[in-house]
């Protein structure tokens, strides 16, 4: 038989699929042809007609090639498509791999992607990707996104998206982003737009929802029930619960905040707070002042003057609630004729409704605003010199 062409075998009767492979009978009396779906282990897999690969490689298939939904099948993929260790669909698809996979109603599939793998897969999909992956999931989705993947995850979707990554957790998601990342979540989803850099660690129903591409770098850690969705960005929460930061709210961060929303932008919020060190606060210099002057109370906490002449002093962007301080050196003997918040009149109140800093020395400011009502109230201590 070893002159005999392998298009003149015989072919092993009740298989109708591509003959490719010449074989010996266990008797040594009859060589035949086979289908290239029959490669290792006596399992049956196959290799469609319209597929051209000229290394795919079968381990472990399913046993009934014409009806089981458990078979292995490459169809309508190219040349260097891959290796499938396991149950699976393969359609497609270019130099990807499937690993210890299984079937349970439904199996598994890599569809029209490229150098992916899917390793110990469950029930799960990765189509229409490029190199990404999925290790050790079960019941997860992944489609259309580009270096993205899933680690140790169950019920979790990456859908879109550039380097969207989630590791552990359940039922999580990550849909139209580009470099997120969840960990450890429960029911935790980021969906940014388009934009970048959102990230969900160690939190339950922990949502990222930007309705604006341009924000990003947001994240929730260690959080349940947080959502932030605004067109801001770099806005965090830190063991919290129940809150939102929306709007056009940005650079807010939430640490231990319970059912509060975020108020301000490039600040910190926190229910309660305890210092063990020392307190200090960024020294606002104004140097020399004389007549009308705004005093821009988002600047810090503690300020500086020095008066050269009569000064009329103007209070602006103030928030409910601020408490600061100033010094003012009175180089002479001038005068606080009036004030005001906002250059509204009649809204500083001070000790016997006026102002008078001492001559030739220091005085001390402790102030008080009142958001509600617009009201600054100031507490004048004058007259200190040196010992």
């Amino acid at each position: 038989m070893a002159n005999i062409k392998i298009s003149n075998l015989p072919t092993v009767t009740g298989y109708t699929y591509k003959d490719v492979i010449a074989i010996v009978d266990s008797g040594s009396t009859q060589t035949s042809k086979i289908s290239t779906g029959y490669l290792l282990n006596n399992t049956v897999t196959r290799i469609a007609d319209n597929t051209t690969s000229q290394t795919n490689t079968f381990i472990g298939a399913g046993s009934d090639v014409n009806s089981s939904s458990t078979e292995s099948i490459f169809n309508g993929s190219t040349k260097y498509s891959g290796v499938m260790f396991g149950v699976g669909t393969f359609n497609n698809s270019s130099d990807s791999i499937i690993l210890g996979s299984t079937g349970g109603g439904g199996g598994v599939s890599m569809d029209n992607s490229s150098a992916s793998i899917m390793l110990g897969g469950f029930r799960s999909s990765l189509n229409n990707s490029t190199r990404a992956f999925q290790i050790g999931s079960q019941d997860v989705t992944l489609d259309n996104s580009l270096n993205s993947g899933q680690i140790g995850c169950e019920q979790g979707s990456v859908q879109g998206s550039y380097k969207g990554i989630i590791i552990g957790g359940n039922s999580s998601s990550i849909n139209n982003s580009t470099e997120a990342f969840i960990s450890n979540s429960r029911n935790s989803s980021i969906n940014l737009q388009g934009g970048n850099s959102g990230t969900i660690i160690g939190s339950k129903s922990g949502s990222i929802s930007l309705p604006s591409p341009s924000a990003e770098i947001n994240g929730i850690y260690s959080s349940d029930n947080v959502t932030i969705n605004t067109s801001g960005i770099q806005s965090v929460s830190l063991n919290s619960k129940s809150l939102t930061i929306g709007g056009s709210i940005q650079g807010a961060t939430m640490v231990s905040v319970n059912g509060s929303n975020a108020l301000h932008d490039w600040t910190t919020h926190t229910d309660n707070i305890h210092t063990f060190g020392t307190e200090t606060f960024t020294e606002v210099n104004g140097g020399n002042v004389s007549g009308p002057i705004d005093v821009d109370c988002s600047q810090g906490s503690f300020f500086l003057f020095t008066m050269v002449g009569d000064t009329t002093p103007n209070f602006i962007n103030l928030r409910n609630g601020q408490r600061f301080f100033f010094i003012v050196y009175n180089n002479g003997s001038w005068a606080v004729p009036t004030a005001t918040v906002n250059g509204a009149p009649g809204t500083v109140f001070a000790k016997n409704g006026n102002l008078s800093p001492g001559n030739n020395s220091y005085s001390k400011y402790v102030a008080t605003y009142d958001g509600i009502n617009n009201l600054l109230f100031l507490d004048e201590e004058t007259g200190f010199s040196a010992v």
